[in-house]
């Protein structure tokens, strides 16, 4: 499924980093954004829970009207248990979400479990934003270093090809390779998934907003971008922001 955001013509728009259940730092880089429930939006790259202190509280967000995201590989787990054809595959499915710090998940009451996956079976692939100045493609994992073109892409995914859908979710060739080959058609392409650094964060025009770093990590963070006025701000472990510039 793939989302289309028109122009923001009463707000701004901000592209979230994965936020594996960092509500408390959210809310610090909301507060510091100053931002506007009624007329900002905010976009998600995915794993929205998992790992961080408060998963329960970012089961809320789906529901806000001016919150969007992607499904994320941790968010496609929980949908890959919810359809498990049989006992077999939904134990390997129970494991592997456990593995990925989602124990949070089968605390939940049977009809909770159900609800948030449903909800997360609506949240597209990708989302295109258009802003003021550039258009921005979001997805989780990534357009593979062999498709630098985002309409091949788009056409992949909507044909159902396994391998496109795949990277999407979880690929991470194209920073393995470190691939500086821009993606045409797109102004930036917007993903989170494969832990960076904010020095590391751009790779031609690919930006990588997940800096879930170790916590001991000095660079640790989670990470906003607000788009048209290219400012990247970072919410550390101690929840001070700080600001950089946020695309080259």
């Amino acid at each position: 499924m793939i989302v289309t955001l028109l122009p923001n013509r009463t707000g701004r728009d901000f592209i979230l980093g994965d936020l594996h259940g960092a509500f408390p730092s959210l809310q610090a880089l909301l507060s510091h954004a100053h931002f506007d429930e009624h007329h900002d939006r905010l976009i998600a790259t995915g794993d929205l829970f998992d790992r961080g202190p408060a998963a329960l509280d970012c089961l809320t967000l789906p529901d806000k009207p001016w919150f969007y995201a992607v499904r994320g590989n941790h968010e496609d787990a929980l949908l890959a248990w919810y359809i498990a054809p049989d006992a077999g595959a939904k134990n390997r499915a129970e494991e592997k979400i456990a593995q990925q710090g989602g124990e949070w998940f089968f605390t939940l009451h049977a009809s909770a479990q159900h609800a948030l996956c449903e909800t997360i079976s609506r949240l597209p692939l990708v989302i295109l934003l258009s802003g003021q100045n550039h258009r921005w493609c979001v997805i989780h994992g990534e357009i593979i270093p062999e498709v630098n073109d985002i309409t091949i892409f788009l056409a992949s995914l909507f044909a159902g090809d396994r391998l496109t859908l795949n990277n999407c979710l979880a690929g991470r060739r194209r920073h393995l390779t470190r691939c500086h080959t821009p993606v045409k058609g797109i102004d930036y392409v917007v993903s989170g998934h494969t832990s960076v650094t904010p020095a590391n964060r751009q790779q031609g025009n690919c930006i990588n907003l997940d800096f879930s770093l170790p916590p001991q990590h000095p660079d640790s963070a989670l990470g906003m971008l607000e788009t048209d006025t290219n400012t990247l701000y970072l919410c550390n472990r101690k929840y001070v922001v700080t600001t950089m510039k946020g695309v080259n």
